[in-house]
């Protein structure tokens, strides 16, 4: 319960994208006001503590961000290889079983022993180290650096805010009302002998304070300032940056992004205090500012101080401070907008795929060019990857009652297996590894079938009822962060008992899932609850290609039953708040009964 969460790493990473696409930016802008380039620094904030993602077609974020972490905890657990799927054991060690092509999976013939070890024998006959033993340390040492994270990541947070909530006690005994010199309860400012400079202290009703014996001039420079501050909520401002900093303590970009809001927004405030204000000197404001620097130790990190770091470059732009002409200050707010909007909008992860005509095949099926034959009397579907590579009695193969024709632009899936030791429902050996991962494969192209998402990569675990889960991560399956689940029946060799399933969750309702219906029917609009379920059962991997003969709604919201002609039923769960299909059960058998 003390570990880092999973989803903080995709953001920090996402996060430092955003700094580093911002400096250029922040740096054309600036000429312009430092109030855009200051503007641009809320994308990274947006992004360092929001976990769930908007999506749009407008981004400025390329998409493989979206699987970087995913990809990376892939390669930290697995290390794919070409020709190679592996299985990942969650035994609390690391321990990659590798398994062979397909082919040689369901082969006969003895297996040769692996020709491509990690090392080669060199010249001398030593072993020399290759490419994918080098990459194989480059993976472990990745995954060695995040467990590293994942155990002080608490420490360093609580360490950081300890340390500033003790300044924070320090400060308020120092700024005790008995110590204020005078105090000015209209334009809330209190003066204190012995502060090294003027700073804004609260949150909520915040208050100027400043040393006490200044020079009048020097005086309407400061209130000025810090007047600025409190009208923008500085204060609020920057306590809540420095808090999603703290917990991104591990990124230096976010540190880096930090110093740079810091000064961003006192140079922001500089600008406006002299558009705003003709009864100021910038000979005095200058002065003040190199007097006030030099007393100053470091960033402040509740208070807002006159005299902040980097005072030679603010006097330098204080001195050359011009107004700028209305229409580059809108094209510049313009640009701001443009880019903020970009960096906090995540892509579309997929595109709209035409769906095409599902027959129904109850004569001879058009067989692959491997014969499709069956697991432990599974009778496949031709089309699907689930063929099976040996041999078998001719009277033991079960004819396919329902081909669909599998949407075209398919691509295969980068997929893991995760074995949990912890996981009682499933048996390693009780059925091939190969057939899992092929049994994977299908309900991964039917969910594409469906919705036409195309998944690029992610994990699953399969119990032994038939139930297959799928999840980006090995820590999203242990959490229950489960976008897909998969459930076969008796025609893939499973218990005749079980009813087949197809259930997913759409990325508008969980965060943590990317999957949409991209296929709705043109007249969705007009269509009733009973013919949505149809058209969307009609396309499914588990109908049978019975004929309907009603629909009926049940008690459960959104749900509707639809009924064959031949007497079973299928249940099916419709979104809410949007036209699609969540859950597709059956066939169930006539008069069943839950």
């Amino acid at each position: 319960m003390w570990r880092m969460p999973e989803e903080l790493l995709h953001m920090s990473l996402v996060s430092s994208y955003c700094v580093l696409l911002i400096l250029p930016v922040r740096f054309l802008l600036s000429g312009c006001g430092r109030k855009y380039a200051c503007g641009l620094w809320f994308a990274v904030f947006v992004n360092l503590v929001i976990p769930f993602h908007i999506q749009g077609s407008f981004s400025l974020i390329p998409g493989q961000m979206e699987y970087l972490y995913s990809a990376g905890q892939a390669a930290g657990i697995s290390g794919v290889s070409e020709g190679r799927e592996n299985v990942f054991l969650d035994t609390g060690e690391t321990k990659d079983i590798l398994l062979p092509d397909r082919a040689e999976a369901f082969s006969s013939e003895p297996r040769q022993a692996d020709q491509s070890p990690l090392t080669e024998p060199g010249p001398s006959g030593q072993p020399v180290r290759t490419g994918e033993s080098r990459k194989a340390d480059l993976t472990a040492l990745w995954q060695r650096l995040l467990d590293i994270l994942q155990i002080i990541w608490l420490p360093g947070l609580l360490l950081i805010l300890l340390y500033n909530l003790l300044y924070v006690m320090k400060m308020r005994k120092k700024l005790s009302r008995d110590q204020w010199k005078s105090w000015d309860e209209k334009e809330r400012i209190a003066e204190l002998d012995g502060l090294p400079g003027p700073f804004l202290w609260g949150i909520c009703h915040p208050v100027i304070f400043l040393p006490a014996g200044l020079e009048e001039s020097e005086r309407i420079c400061i209130v000025a300032h810090e007047r600025c501050h409190r009208r923008r909520k500085d204060s609020v401002k920057k306590l809540a940056f420095f808090l999603a900093v703290s917990i991104h303590w591990f990124n230096p970009l976010v540190w880096l992004a930090w110093a740079l809001f810091c000064r961003d927004m006192e140079i922001c405030c500089d600008e406006e205090v002299f558009a705003i204000s003709g009864g100021v000197s910038r000979r005095q404001y200058a002065q003040s500012l190199l007097k006030y620097a030099a007393a100053q130790n470091g960033y402040q990190v509740s208070s807002l101080t006159f005299g902040e770091p980097s005072a030679r470059m603010r006097i330098r732009h204080i001195l050359s401070f011009r107004k700028k002409h209305m229409l580059l200050q809108g094209t510049a707010g313009l640009a701001m907008a443009a880019m903020v909007l970009g960096l906090v909008i995540r892509p579309v992860a997929a595109k709209t795929v035409a769906m095409p005509e599902y027959v129904v095949n109850t004569e001879e099926a058009d067989m692959p060019e491997m014969e499709a034959l069956p697991l432990e009397n599974a009778g496949f579907s031709s089309g699907t990857e689930a063929a099976v590579f040996s041999e078998a009695p001719e009277s033991e193969i079960l004819e396919p009652v329902w081909n669909p024709e599998h949407r075209m632009g398919y691509q295969r899936v980068e997929l893991t297996h995760v074995i949990r030791e912890d996981f009682t429902w499933f048996t390693p050996d009780l059925r091939p590894e190969g057939e899992l991962e092929m049994l994977a494969r299908t309900a991964l192209q039917e969910l594409y079938d469906l919705t036409g998402y195309q998944v690029e990569n992610c994990v699953y675990e399969c119990n032994d009822m038939g139930t297959f889960f799928f999840a980006r991560t090995p820590e999203d399956l242990e959490h229950s962060r489960i976008f897909y689940a998969r459930s076969f029946g008796e025609e893939e060799g499973y218990d005749e008992l079980v009813i087949p399933s197809m259930d997913y969750v759409n990325a508008r309702r969980v965060w943590f899932s990317d999957v949409q219906q991209l296929d709705i029917p043109e007249n969705a609009e007009t269509m009733s609850d009973g013919e949505l379920a149809v058209w969307f059962l009609e396309r499914s991997a588990v109908y049978r290609g019975e004929k309907v003969d009603h629909t009926e709604s049940v008690p459960e919201p959104w749900s509707q039953r639809v009924y064959t002609t031949e007497g079973t039923y299928y249940e099916m769960t419709l979104e809410g708040s949007f036209i699609g299909v969540s859950s597709i059960y059956g066939p169930y058998p006539e008069e069943f009964s839950h």
